[in-house]
């Protein structure tokens, strides 16, 4: 276990392209969040730096505050590594969710279509347009997978 800021950052719960992903606790209240960390490199394909990439998102996302969208909660910059602090979503992303509980109901797509579209309405009505929506496809501890 490691800390960052207000944060104890414990098992590792996943991996993706951009790095590691850390599920950890706030150190005063223990809730539960997702710590994103990123290294530092410069994007082979297109000669941007990941990085700054990262920074510009999350000051975006975290002025962001809607029930299907996961909030960033803080962000920390070190020489090596971008962190960054998220709602943990309890009940895991779409895919595994699927992949658990296998087929969806009608019932049960249209539900979470529902929930998918708000929160795409509400990136609009910021004057935000999301092309990659597979990172938004998670469910926090607030939003409701039941119907």
């Amino acid at each position: 276990m490691f800390e960052v800021g207000e944060y104890y950052i414990h098992e590792r719960i996943g991996k993706g392209a951009q790095g590691e992903v850390f599920l950890g606790s706030h150190k005063k209240t223990g809730a539960s969040v997702a710590v994103k960390v990123c290294r530092k490199k410069r994007n082979e394909e297109n000669g941007k730096d990941d990085a700054a990439e990262l920074l510009k998102e999350a000051a975006v996302l975290s002025s962001l505050e809607h029930s299907h969208i996961i909030r960033m909660l803080d962000v920390f910059e070190t020489k090596k590594r971008v962190i960054v602090v998220m709602e943990y979503a309890a009940k895991g992303d779409l895919g595994n969710y699927i992949k658990q509980k296998g087929r969806l109901t009608w019932k049960k797509a249209i539900h979470i279509f529902k929930q998918l579209i708000r929160a795409v309405s509400y990136f609009h009505s910021c004057n935000i347009i999301h092309r990659d929506l597979v990172r938004f496809y998670s469910f926090p501890h607030k939003a409701s997978l039941s119907s």
